[in-house]
């Protein structure tokens, strides 16, 4: 394999999700490491936890990819007693760097939410909210993909609310999908509601309601949201679809470690993560 510097993988993610699209309560971009490090192996994943800690020093990576930025929140202290310190003082330890794109990879024009609209099939695809900054990036790299926070776009036909939330958990593998509607939607008659514009926000995207709402959107497909959130949304007439925070994130760290295998194809091993699940369980109880 052909050496390649920490710095190019990088300028290369920064490209793709500038750190200006990241909201401003955020801890984007090169965490911990060195730019000047040779690296030959990345792993990829949505959360830095005790398991896929273990699975990067057993499998000798160079550098993780982390949605959800580690640590997020400022430390006072690092040490063995926590496992934020634990964790991060056996990858400084190893040599292991760490990059988070968190919310630039949520709102970039190839970004998860892009990524979720596209697979839905929608059309007149748009941001809900997109700002300065990042009209500034689409008009500099000449891209006519929108940049910014969440999306919003038309389905190809008014659907059904139920068959669309049984689309989206095959999308993303589910055999359950959770949604709350008001009644307008459930009822079956002549009358019933369709949906047709959607708003998406993966992960814990609850705050962009108040967005869907301004934008009319009929379903807002979120990875999870408070209760009351579900019944502001009722209140205004906007079914929620709410495939999970994991479901709707998870897929694009895959897809993101098969295109760096690809970009970097003569020099680096890539892979997602192998060890990681969805903490969230179902368990069906028979109370007949």
């Amino acid at each position: 394999m052909t050496p390649i510097l920490l710095d190019a993988v990088v300028r290369y993610l920064e490209s793709q999700y500038p750190l200006t699209l990241a909201e401003s309560w955020d801890n984007v971009g090169l965490l911990v490491g060195n730019r000047a490090t040779t690296i030959r192996r990345i792993m990829t994943c949505l959360t830095v936890t005790p398991e896929s800690c273990r699975e990067a020093l057993r499998e000798h990576a160079d550098l993780i990819i982390t949605h959800h930025p580690f640590p997020f929140r400022a430390i006072q202290r690092m040490t063995s007693d926590t496992n934020i310190g634990n964790m991060l003082l056996q990858l400084i330890h190893t040599g292991i760097a760490i990059y988070s794109p968190h919310t630039a990879f949520d709102s970039a024009a190839t970004g998860i939410n892009q990524q979720i609209a596209k697979r839905l099939g929608l059309s007149q695809i748009a941001t809900l909210y997109p700002s300065s900054a990042s009209s500034e990036i689409s008009h500099r790299q000449d891209q006519n993909l929108p940049q910014g926070t969440g999306r919003i776009g038309m389905l190809p036909q008014p659907t059904p609310l139920l068959p669309l939330v049984e689309k989206t958990a095959k999308l993303f593998d589910l055999n359950i999908a959770s949604y709350a509607a008001p009644d307008e939607f459930l009822i079956e008659s002549n009358e019933r509601r369709l949906a047709q514009r959607v708003a998406i926000g993966c992960g814990a995207a609850g705050d962009f309601l108040e967005q869907a709402i301004v934008q009319k959107a009929d379903v807002f497909l979120v990875g999870e949201v408070k209760f009351h959130t579900m019944l502001e949304a009722r209140e205004n007439q906007i079914a929620l679809i709410i495939p999970g925070h994991y479901a709707t994130e998870r897929f694009a760290v895959e897809r993101l470690a098969d295109e760096l295998q690809l970009y970097f194809a003569d020099s680096l091993a890539v892979w997602a993560s192998r060890c990681e699940s969805d903490p969230l369980q179902y368990h069906c109880i028979d109370n007949s």
